[in-house]
């Protein structure tokens, strides 16, 4: 939640209340402000939406690898993505990928709507799931299109 969208943020989970799943926190690498007065950002919302039983804690249909999963993830190696010099909100490919091997299914889509430096591509090349991805900056959209094909031939992701 950035300071211009909290509002819009928070109008989105109320009209969806009652769909919210669960709520993950995503504790990241904090970037400094440049001004003092101000919180670091060092936490994101993971949002589970679903529309078969939104109100039970249960998750029917994950593949749960120790029972239970904790809700929240301390992932800090944002900024050691070599893509981070170009697009300061990379996200790391642990993140997609947990998503996929827990909620995955044979032949799913999974769709980025800010698919950014590909991360999420990436990550559902590994996984052997299809994506699409949407990007409107031209230059993240070639960047994320390169780094595909760079690193589907480098690893044999294909």
């Amino acid at each position: 939640m950035l300071g211009n969208n909290k509002v819009d943020f928070l109008n989105l989970l109320g009209f969806f209340k009652d769909n919210i799943k669960d709520i993950i926190i995503w504790e990241k690498n904090a970037i400094p402000h440049i001004e003092p007065g101000i919180f670091n950002s060092s936490f994101e919302f993971i949002i589970i939406f679903s529309n078969d039983y939104p109100d039970k804690k249960k998750f029917y249909d994950a593949n749960f690898k120790r029972g239970s999963e904790s809700n929240v993830f301390k992932i800090k190696n944002t900024h050691s993505n070599k893509y981070s010099d170009v697009h300061k909100a990379v996200m790391p490919l642990d993140i997609p990928r947990y998503f996929m091997q827990l909620f995955g299914k044979e032949n799913d889509i999974w769709y980025d709507p800010y698919n950014g430096t590909a991360t999420t591509s990436i990550g559902a090349i590994m996984e052997k799931k299809n994506f699409i991805g949407s990007e409107i900056s031209t230059e993240y959209f070639d960047l994320g299109n390169n780094r595909i094909l760079n690193e589907a031939n480098q690893t044999s992701l294909f």
